[in-house]
């Protein structure tokens, strides 16, 4: 049983960045550090346990006690073992890492494991816009597309561990292949990546200009970018961006025609496109569900993180 007084080391292990916090079982981070994540797993386990250790490290110093360790890690993970099973290609070399085993018999603490965006929707579900919520849907648009399914208070997992993979609901059935194998999943039209693969294919075809930056070669051309476009009142940006919201929304309606929550968390980097993206993603929601519920932004800026440590409580 693990003394609801004592801190957490949460881990937040996306396919770009390394962060490690300490957390309070009041939602405090009270310290935390980054790093690029590396490219292998050898040196994805290294940082991972140096950054661990710093963070031990430091608790000792300030005279609080631990009570375990949280890992947020993408990809989808055997949670009853704390193993990762498979990754996506954001992280090429992370399967089936026994990741709890590995890092109990490093660091000497209890650990938990489980997939981002489970880990997000339990940050919403303790701290966030799901207190007091029994049903919601969380989804997290960023490089990709992740998010969880709360029903009933808790996160739903599945058979294979697979559920919550919000981001590979198909929206156009003759649309491009994912990596996930599938045709035209909404993470290829709404998610960051997505919006600048579209785009870069629009730049390449002479379709869309930019102005406000020279502009030389379609690896350039990011999310940022073709908002920062759209702010400036180009209209080939601004329908790309209009079009991605309207795809996240179709997704979800399906969503919530299947599971029937009481409302939808949406957080993620890809809302800082503003209103072109949130807009046409709330009234596509408005006008196609046949119940529709509210659709709200996450307040919470380090949901995974705190989630991370909400499996140490089994908040």
């Amino acid at each position: 049983m693990i003394d609801p007084n004592c801190w957490a080391l949460a881990v937040d292990l996306g396919g770009t960045r390394l962060r490690v916090a300490v957390v309070t079982p009041q939602a405090e981070l009270l310290y935390q550090q980054e790093q690029p994540t590396p490219a292998t797993r050898a040196a994805i386990l290294a940082q991972l346990w140096a950054l661990l250790q710093r963070g031990q490290d430091w608790v000792a110093h300030q005279g609080g006690k631990l009570g375990g360790i949280g890992i947020s890690t993408g990809g989808r993970v055997d949670f009853a073992r704390g193993e990762v099973m498979d990754a996506t290609a954001l992280l090429p070399d992370w399967r089936r890492v026994p990741l709890r085993e590995l890092t109990e018999s490093r660091l000497g603490l209890p650990t938990w494991v489980d997939n981002d965006g489970n880990c997000a929707a339990l940050g919403e579900l303790w701290c966030g816009a799901g207190q007091g919520c029994q049903h919601f849907l969380n989804v997290v648009v960023g490089t990709g597309i992740g998010g969880g399914v709360v029903l009933n208070g808790e996160v739903m997992r599945g058979a294979g561990y697979a559920a919550g993979e919000l981001g590979h609901v198909s929206v156009d059935y003759q649309g491009p292949v994912c990596n996930c194998g599938n045709w035209g999943c909404v993470e290829l039209f709404a998610s960051g990546s997505g919006l600048a693969n579209l785009a870069q294919t629009l730049w390449e075809t002479g379709l869309l200009q930019f102005t406000h930056k020279s502009i030389t070669t379609a690896a350039e051309i990011t999310a940022q970018e073709v908002g920062e476009a759209a702010r400036l009142g180009n209209p080939i940006a601004q329908d790309l961006i209009r079009r991605a919201g309207r795809m996240l929304g179709v997704a979800l309606t399906s969503l919530l025609h299947t599971l029937n929550p009481e409302r939808v968390i949406v957080g993620g980097s890809v809302l800082a496109l503003g209103d072109d993206y949130w807009q046409p993603l709330v009234r596509t929601i408005q006008e196609r569900a046949m119940q529709p519920v509210p659709v709200v932004r996450s307040p919470l800026r380090a949901a995974g993180l705190l989630g991370a440590a909400a499996l140490v409580w089994q908040k």
